[in-house]
């Protein structure tokens, strides 16, 4: 009756996206570089709520059984509001780390984050 790890980190995703919707308006996020050059497997995603964004970002469209090598990458998105509590979930882990470990770079409503680590285990930033 124990449930499967796979159980906690749908409700953590869940639980992080509640409140938002992908994909329209100003719900992108741009990968400006990555450093080892593998832009081709980079999925990121922007979700926007009234008060809250969330992006999310990891390497897929790999072999399973092949992780791609750990990266860095630089992404811009927009952040239509004033954030005062700002973290990066890891959803596998439950792991939560302040935004301002980061490089971060905002300028007007655009919101750049510089050599964010990637790899194919994907990390969510939250921004509140």
């Amino acid at each position: 009756m124990t449930p499967k790890p796979a159980f906690t980190v749908v409700q953590r995703i869940i639980a992080t996206l509640a409140g938002v919707k992908g994909g329209t308006g100003t719900g992108y996020v741009t990968v400006n570089s990555v450093a080892n050059g593998d832009t081709i497997d980079v999925k990121a995603y922007a979700y926007q709520g009234t008060g809250k964004t969330v992006v999310s970002v990891w390497f897929g469209n790999r072999p399973a059984g092949t992780p791609p090598p750990s990266s860095t990458c630089n992404l811009t998105f927009t952040v239509p509001f004033t954030q005062t509590a700002s973290y990066v979930l890891n959803p596998m882990t439950g792991t939560q780390v302040p935004l301002s470990t980061y490089q971060c770079v905002a300028n007007g409503s655009q919101f750049s984050v510089v050599n964010f680590p990637i790899s194919d285990q994907p990390l969510m930033i939250v921004m509140q």
